[in-house]
């Protein structure tokens, strides 16, 4: 019997051709911030599910891939065209994306709760990777209807266009984490306080992403400062703070608390930005999330 997932990563999967400057260019590379999550749940040592839709573009063999290296697939196939971008990254770590002509867009690449077709259970975790608020409303009411636990990161576009859409998303969350540039959108520039904000909203538990400094968690009690990780080669820097929510997510999952949550996911986006695209970070995974980690 295959083993149930821990944390169902519930997003997209896109084409990313990745130019950061000073190294190699990286092309068709698996991408995706429910794919990338999924590597931070698989860096806490849990069993990750990711929930998506394969649009034209989309590698089956990549598929495949993620399967061996022990991922559950819940992906319908769409005959859509998958999102492709080029991502650009200065030596400044100054990010610029461009969707290739034909790209597909949000409307066919979102998955719904009507593909899916597992079993959603209370002991199981739902985390929601970006898309449009519309979407993620949806999930939310699915998982909050089965009783499961639920992650949001917020979607950077709406966040700015329709920050007031996520006051009604905040107290159905185990945990909101959005990063420090969402944050600042929805309620403002200091993150301590956002935090607080967050779980006087409803929410369990906050940790507003702060990039390379780290994050700051909040629970009913505490506001803590988390620091991340040094990391010498960055490879991949418009991942990790995709792989931070996945462990996150785990961790609380597996019942550890807010701080070392935060402590866990840093540690999994330092992973996550030294390689380039989902499948050559899970294939270095380490043996296991020990401290040393």
């Amino acid at each position: 019997m295959t083993p149930r997932p821990d944390v169902w990563s519930v997003g997209l999967i896109m084409v990313d051709d990745l130019y950061v400057e000073g190294e190699p260019r990286a092309m068709g590379l698996l991408a995706g911030g429910a794919a990338y999550a999924c590597v931070g749940v698989a860096y806490a040592g849990a069993r990750a599910g990711l929930v998506a839709r394969a649009g034209a573009g989309i590698d089956p063999d990549t598929l495949a891939q993620l399967e061996q290296c022990g991922l559950a697939l819940e992906v319908k196939q769409v005959a859509a065209p998958s999102i492709h971008e080029r991502v650009y990254v200065s030596a400044a770590r100054e990010t610029v994306y461009e969707w290739e002509p034909g790209s597909g867009d949000y409307e066919g690449t979102c998955p719904r709760p009507g593909d899916f077709t597992s079993d959603l259970a209370p002991d199981q975790c739902v985390h929601i990777a970006p898309i449009p608020v519309r979407y993620q409303a949806e999930w939310i009411a699915f998982a909050a209807e089965c009783g499961s636990m639920i992650t949001l990161d917020p979607h950077t576009d709406d966040s700015a266009a329709d920050p007031d859409a996520y006051t009604d998303l905040i107290p159905e969350c185990t945990a909101f984490l959005p990063s420090a540039l969402e944050s600042e959108r929805i309620a403002g520039p200091d993150h301590e306080q956002a935090a607080r904000d967050y779980v006087a909203a409803g929410a369990r538990m906050a940790a507003v992403k702060l990039g390379r400094e780290g994050c700051v968690v909040a629970t009913a009690t505490d506001v803590t400062f988390v620091p991340a990780r040094t990391v010498h080669r960055s490879m991949d820097p418009t991942a990790p703070r995709h792989a931070v929510c996945g462990a996150f997510t785990a961790a609380v999952a597996q019942g550890r608390s807010a701080v070392e949550a935060a402590q866990l996911a840093v540690r999994a986006g330092a992973h996550m930005v030294q390689h380039a695209g989902t499948i050559a970070a899970l294939d270095a995974l380490p043996p296991k999330p020990g401290p040393g980690h």
